[in-house]
């Protein structure tokens, strides 16, 4: 008993652990649906990298990855940060983020991908804005199948004013790439060609 009330205790007078959140999307309400979203292969559709956190939390740093779990499904290209330079000026981050590597990263340079300054503005988060839009990044549907794309802290992690923020979370997000040109299989030619057939018989009886 003494040792519930003990953590029960420690639950109320331990402070809450200030996180941010980075995910992608269409657009804002897109990206926090957190439900798949389908490309057509062969086309490239332009995604917004939005991030959230709490009521006056103000990142000033930030070094992030972006992952594929399933190599060559979609790739990337054509990242634009917004505002550089006020919220980044010593931004180190390269202007596009490409290539394929066989552990399944589509960014596996972490500096790459690096805001990081703590001489800018950084993003603050309000209660009227709790999400800001980072940026944007073209995303290519290479080959038919799914693959999970989610951001990764990099080598300098998430930084608020003080330093280091724990508990950042990423958000993952399911990438679907359909063939809407695809070819029937001979199977669904028969299956075609047998609702054709009943159709005349039908049509014939009527007759």
């Amino acid at each position: 008993m003494k040792t519930l009330f003990f953590a029960l205790t420690m639950l109320v007078i331990a402070p809450a652990v200030v996180r941010a959140e980075i995910f992608i999307g269409l657009d804002l309400a897109d990206a926090q649906s957190g439900t798949e979203l389908n490309l057509n292969l062969g086309t490239s559709s332009t995604l917004e990298i939005w991030m959230s956190g709490a009521v006056d939390q103000n990142i000033r740093a930030l070094s992030i990855n972006l992952n594929s779990d399933n190599v060559g499904i979609v790739n990337s290209s054509n990242l634009l940060f917004d505002e550089l330079t006020t919220r980044w000026p010593l931004n180190n981050a390269t202007a596009d983020w490409t290539g394929q590597s066989a552990t399944g990263l589509l960014i596996d340079n972490a500096q790459g991908a690096t805001l990081g300054s703590f001489a800018g503005t950084g993003v603050t988060f309000t209660a009227a804005s709790p999400a800001v839009r980072l940026g944007t990044i073209d995303i290519s549907a290479d080959t038919v199948g799914s693959t999970n794309l989610a951001f990764s802290p990099g080598s300098n992690g998430v930084n608020d004013a003080t330093g280091g923020i724990t508990g950042f979370a990423v958000g993952g997000r399911s990438l679907n790439v359909l063939d809407v040109t695809a070819i029937p299989e001979p199977s669904s030619f028969a299956a075609l060609g047998t609702l054709a057939m009943a159709g005349l018989v039908t049509r014939r009886r009527r007759r």
